[in-house]
């Protein structure tokens, strides 16, 4: 068997502008003259984008009407464009339309682009370090100490769940035992250099094709992650003339080359399983095919074999998962820092890192495993503990204190570097992009029988739909929680909150984050169906298997139908080999004198092959259904396809013995009659006998052609000589009937008895 295969290509960008990027920003250089651009009313997305990117370039630009830019560009060439059409047509002379599709707005976008390939930024202080420090760090919530002193369950580390007062839901710092900030100073300032980098992740399998542009910034001296650039920040950015050495450079775009490597491999993990059963079902139905087609044309083996493999190159190519990582930018960044040293009440000291170009203060390291947190302990030594390391911790002591530990490797960024050889774990989750997390749940529900739609309420995607047919409406959310943290109360009751509306339905809650236990209780009770880490694993683990498992069941399935079958067909063979011995007892040698005598046999012989021919109707029909119990045609396997159910095939061997008991009653009033007398009741009489014993007999071969415990092989369960055998059995019933219809004529006339 040979799987479906992905290509994952990352394409290493060289040092050099020209490596290929989306723009990151378009920012206008210092000596562009943004006082010349007249901004009395708003203009024109199409205006306001032609304005900033001839800033950009240097031209002096100025709004000369509402609809209309005029440009002085730096060679001293004057251009002027517009967004309306109507002023366009009027000067068409030297008036450019910037219109989408026109090649204007074209030409324009392509150098925005090219220009913004490989980009160099000073950013500008935002606030005042030592304030900065002080509003990141908070107190924690009243009576709670949960985050900072328990882990949720499991040791795997990660932190344990926020209360919904906690202020690490805000971005905040929270330390047990820091106590107030009794004061702080800036040990020093420096200017840090960091990357910022664009990748487009393009995607094309069976569902089409899809692009995804992931952000990543790294800092360059120690090639930790630090926050993408926001907005506002960015737009406050100016040129730097001071670039990063072709060392530093090549490292980070290493480093982001192997992260993005890590998103494009979740990607395409996830993609190769949706697709991979519908794959192997299609690779072994055309096996299956070629190999009849062998068996039946065995002068032509080389011919089909040779449309095997072209058909098996057209599957690999069918369900092939292409994903192209691609960098599509980059930012060299200078960054202004401030190490913030705070003093608390309880005389310890803490070190901050703050980041000025973003107002962000940098979570301290743990002092035992090296992971940021938003929450931990904090001993009067200075260590940080997070509140996974406590378990290692003797009561209230500090880990690091206690054993000196040198922090360790954060595990999250271990586990994004390892491989994950193309398979779809929980693991691999955590490093899918948000789009390709939104495609996995509605994968999900499809796959768990949901049929949902997708909306967006408050930012965050919510699913509405059905499971089955006329059930309660389901509501599904799946948020991805920050790094560490447990899934708690606080989202089992945030989910259940979309259910207000409608308390009869359900709320399926989808994470791939671990919960904790008071969620697991508390989640049944608000009608919340959880799956956390522990159950997404499960699930794939069975998805993974779901079609070996899925073949194992019908093979199964397969094997007790045939069972089944047999036994229904020993029943039914059973049955008509009784019959027929009935009727051989019904040959015997006494012998009806007189016309009364015979006029009474005669009624009773014509009462009972009444009876008998109503129950061999039955019996035909009876026939008729266990024939069509199996496929015409042999299965792709070359198997007998049996496409009755277990309770229709148990039904027959039920409807055997009733019409046996049926039938015998009729064969047994027929038996006790002579076997001989005068007028041509002998003739007329065996003639009747002859007519049963062969639909009997008719009946037995057809039930006899298809041997159920051979399904294996089609053409070893169906035995065309019996179909043969049948024919001439129904044949020859239907001369006997004749013969006896006919006898039975000469004994009423010379007997004197009434016309049948």
């Amino acid at each position: 068997m040979k799987w479906p295969f992905w290509r994952r290509k990352t394409r290493p960008a060289e040092v050099h502008t020209s490596a290929a990027a989306t723009a990151t920003a378009l920012l206008p250089a210092r000596h562009a003259r943004e006082d010349d651009v007249a901004a009395s009313e708003p203009l024109a997305p199409l205006l306001a984008f032609a304005r900033d990117y001839l800033v950009a370039s240097g031209a002096q630009v100025r709004l000369a009407a509402a609809d209309l830019l005029t440009a002085v560009m730096p060679d001293g060439a004057r251009v002027r464009y517009t967004a309306s059409p109507a002023r366009a047509a009027a000067d068409a002379h030297d008036v450019e339309l910037l219109i989408e599709g026109g090649a204007a707005l074209a030409e324009m976008t392509a150098r925005a682009a090219e220009q913004g390939r490989w980009v160099s930024l000073r950013l500008e202080p935002t606030g005042d370090p030592v304030q900065l420090a002080r509003s990141a760090l908070a107190a924690p919530a009243p009576d709670c100490l949960h985050c900072t002193r328990e882990m949720g369950s499991g040791g795997d580390g990660r932190d344990a769940s926020r209360c919904d007062r906690c202020p690490a839901r805000e971005g905040r710092l929270v330390l047990d035992g820091a106590g107030a900030i009794r004061d702080a100073r800036v040990l020093r300032r420096w200017d840090a250099a960091q990357m910022e980098l664009s990748y487009r992740i393009a995607t094309s399998d069976r569902q089409g094709r899809r692009e995804e542009w992931p952000r990543l910034a790294v800092d360059v001296a120690t090639g930790a992650d630090v926050p993408v650039l926001a907005p506002p920040y960015l737009a406050r950015a100016t040129d730097a003339d001071d670039a990063l050495d072709a060392e530093a450079i090549a490292h980070v775009l290493d480093l982001g080359a192997a992260r993005v490597a890590s998103v494009a491999g979740a990607t395409a993990a996830f993609a190769r399983l949706r697709w991979m059963d519908e794959y192997r079902r299609q690779w072994d139905d055309v096996t299956s095919a070629h190999a009849r087609l062998r068996r039946e044309s065995p002068t032509a083996a080389g011919q089909i074999d040779a449309a095997l493999a072209q058909e098996r190159e057209r599957l690999r190519e069918l369900f092939a998962v292409d994903v192209t990582a691609e960098m599509e930018s980059a930012a060299e960044l200078t960054v202004p820092m401030a190490e913030v040293l705070v003093r608390f009440a309880g005389g310890a000291e803490l070190a901050l890192a703050v980041d000025l170009g973003r107002a962000w203060v940098a979570p301290p390291a743990c002092a035992r495993c090296g992971a940021r947190r938003a929450s931990g302990r904090l001993c009067p030594n200075g260590h940080v503990t997070c509140a996974a390391c406590t378990a290692d911790a003797d009561g209230d002591a500090c880990a690091a204190c206690a054993s000196g530990a040198t922090p360790r490797p954060d595990p999250p960024a271990r586990d994004e570097r390892a491989g994950d050889e193309g398979e779809l774990t929980v693991d691999v989750l955590d490093r899918m992009t948000d789009a390709t997390w939104e495609s996995f749940v509605a994968w999900l529900l499809e796959q768990d029988g949901v049929r949902v739609e997708r909306q967006v309420r408050g930012g965050a995607a919510v699913w509405h739909g059905q499971r089955g047919d006329g059930e309660a409406p389901v509501i599904a959310l799946a948020p991805r929680l920050p790094v560490g943290w447990w899934l708690g109360e606080v989202e089992v009751r945030q989910a259940a909150a979309h259910l207000a509306g409608d308390p009869a339905g359900a709320c399926l809650l989808i994470t791939p984050a671990e919960a904790t236990a008071a969620a697991y209780e508390l989640a049944p009770r608000l009608h919340v169906e959880l799956w956390a880490r522990a159950e997404l694993r499960a699930w794939l683990s069975q998805r993974h298997t779901h079609y070996d498992r899925e073949r194992t069941a019908e093979q199964r399935e397969a094997e007790r139908r045939a069972a089944t079958a047999a036994a229904a067909r020993d029943a039914i063979v059973a049955a008509l080999t009784a019959l027929e011995q009935a009727l051989a007892g019904a040959i015997n040698r006494r012998r009806a004198v007189g016309a009364t005598t015979i006029a009474t046999h005669a009624a009773a012989i014509t009462a009972a092959l009444s009876d008998a021919r109503r129950a061999l109707a039955a019996w035909d029909t009876l026939a008729g259904e266990w024939a069509a119990a199996f496929a015409e045609r042999e299965a792709r396997d070359g198997s007998l396809m049996i496409v009755a159910s277990v309770e229709a095939l148990s039904e027959m061997e039920e409807r055997a013995a009733h019409l046996r008991a049926a039938a015998l009653d009729a064969l047994d009033r027929l038996a006790r009659t002579p076997g001989t007398g005068e007028h041509g009741y002998t003739t007329w009489r065996k003639a009747v006998v002859e007519e049963l014993t062969a639909r009997c007999e008719a009946l037995r071969w057809r039930t006899l052609a298809m041997d159920p415990a051979r399904w294996r092989a089609f053409r070893d369960a169906q035995d065309a000589q019996a179909l043969a055998r049948a024919e001439t059995s129904a044949t020859a019933a239907g001369h006997a009937a004749a013969r006896a219809q006919k006898a039975y004529a000469q004994l009423a006339a010379r007997a004197r008895l009434p016309e049948a």
